[in-house]
């Protein structure tokens, strides 16, 4: 009798271990920070200066979740081919899905900075 129940307790114990390390793609696809980071790296990419970027807290972006489909729209500081802070706007959607991130469209529209212009 003792044997059943431990059996029983075990197999209930894996059952409940499977299903709390089971991943869930759609916890993932609601995540603010994923998007924020994908889209992050997506604009990287496409810097002639990358390691001077400087991007604004993440807080400060403007996030729209069309699940599984993320937009952010935010803006980067970054050196440019003359040494120069420029500085661009940046929309990124995002699809995530059970492979990861994928890009579905990036736009970098340059904006005109004025002499004070600082980092931050």
């Amino acid at each position: 009798m003792v044997g059943w129940v431990l059996a029983g307790l075990l197999a209930a114990g894996v059952l409940i271990t499977a299903l709390v390390l089971e991943p869930d793609d759609r916890i993932e696809a609601g995540s603010e920070v994923l998007a924020w980071e994908a889209c992050r790296g997506e604009v990287l990419g496409r810097l002639r200066e990358p390691d001077t970027a400087v991007f604004p807290p993440a807080s400060d972006a403007v996030f729209r979740d069309e699940d599984p489909l993320w937009t952010v729209r935010a803006y980067v500081e970054a050196d440019n081919t003359f040494g120069q802070v420029a500085r661009e706007e940046w929309v990124c959607t995002i699809r995530f899905g059970s492979s990861g991130a994928r890009l579905v469209e990036l736009e970098l529209t340059a904006v005109e900075l004025d002499g004070s212009a600082s980092r931050g």
